[in-house]
C-alpha cells in the first residue's frame, strides 16, 4: 500500500519516526526495482530543533559556506522527509 502525502505532513514526528519502522520502501528505476526495510529513524523538530541540519533554517546557514544539497532541501517547504543511505562496516 502505498502512504499518501498526508501521511507525512503530520507534524507528530515522533510518531512518525516509530510508525515508519518496519516500513518496506520500493524504488523503481531503469534497472529494476529495489526494496529496503526501515529499521532505524530520527525525528527532528525543524529549524527550531537544534540537533537539526534545518536549524534556523536558510538564513542562519553561513554567507562564505556553499549550501549542500541536504541543507538546501531541509531548509525548503517541501522538505518533509530525508531518506539517508548509511552502510558501515564492522568486524
Amino acid at each position: 500500500m502505498k502512504i499518501p502525502l498526508s501521511y507525512y505532513l503530520n507534524p507528530d514526528v515522533a510518531f512518525l519516526a516509530k510508525d515508519l519502522l518496519g516500513k518496506i520502501i520500493f524504488t523503481r528505476t531503469d534497472n529494476g526495482i529495489t526494496a529496503g526495510i526501515i529499521v532505524e529513524t530520527e525525528a527532528y523538530f525543524g529549524t527550531g530543533d537544534k540537533a537539526s541540519h534545518a536549524y534556523g533554517g536558510a538564513a542562519a546557514l553561513p554567507a562564505l559556506k556553499p549550501c549542500t544539497a541536504k541543507e538546501a532541501l531541509l531548509t525548503s517547504i517541501s522538505a518533509t522527509v530525508s531518506i539517508t543511505f548509511s552502510m558501515s562496516l564492522h568486524h
